[in-house]
């Protein structure tokens, strides 16, 4: 059965040196992003049974919002978090983007945080996969991150990783047709 798969990227949060990212709220304009986003999907077409969502507080706040103005069920999969990388510091923004390149280049190497690239998406794929199982029937909207979403997309879409996460804003989301991963939508920015 063809269906759609969207993967929402959280919204922007509020970034607070003394405390690790995997553990942000969103910000006030981020609240204010997601209630659009919300908005934009309340017009979609398409008819959503479920948000299945990473439990880390930016993307779970996301979700909420969605779930609330959608009038949908909210369930939380463990392992769809972003990329582990809660021992490495606020970075400035140059220095972040270089290291997630090296990131994406060295997928088998652990050049930043706690887990590989390809550890990364070994997990973000279970986690969907389970998230697809549990919903075996219907369109289901994904609230995750962007690193982990960028790999799956490249991964599953043939899009070259680096460039979607640089593309991705806060929020954004991609829709595929499943299991084909026909790119039928994608909104880089509100």
């Amino acid at each position: 059965m063809i269906r759609t798969l969207t993967f929402v990227k959280h919204a922007r949060p509020e970034k607070v040196d003394s405390v690790d990212s995997h553990e942000w709220v969103l910000s006030p304009l981020g609240i204010a992003d997601a209630q659009k986003l919300a908005t934009h999907f309340q017009s979609s077409p398409l008819p959503y049974i479920a948000i299945v969502s990473s439990d880390e507080p930016k993307a779970s706040q996301t979700a909420q919002i969605l779930a609330t103005t959608l009038a949908l069920p909210l369930f939380f999969k463990d392992g769809l978090h972003e990329h582990d990388r809660s021992n490495v510091p606020l970075m400035k923004t140059p220095e972040f983007v270089s290291a997630v390149a090296n990131f994406f280049r060295k997928p088998t190497q652990l050049v930043l945080g706690n887990e590989t690239a390809r550890q990364a998406l070994k997990r973000f794929e279970k986690s969907v996969d389970a998230a697809i199982e549990d919903h075996p029937e219907g369109n289901l909207l994904i609230v995750s991150h962007g690193t982990v979403l960028a790999l799956w997309l490249e991964t599953y879409c043939q899009l070259d990783g680096y460039t979607v996460w640089r593309q991705m804003g806060l929020p954004s989301y991609v829709s595929m047709t499943w299991p084909a991963c026909d790119l039928t939508d994608r909104r880089d920015s509100l």
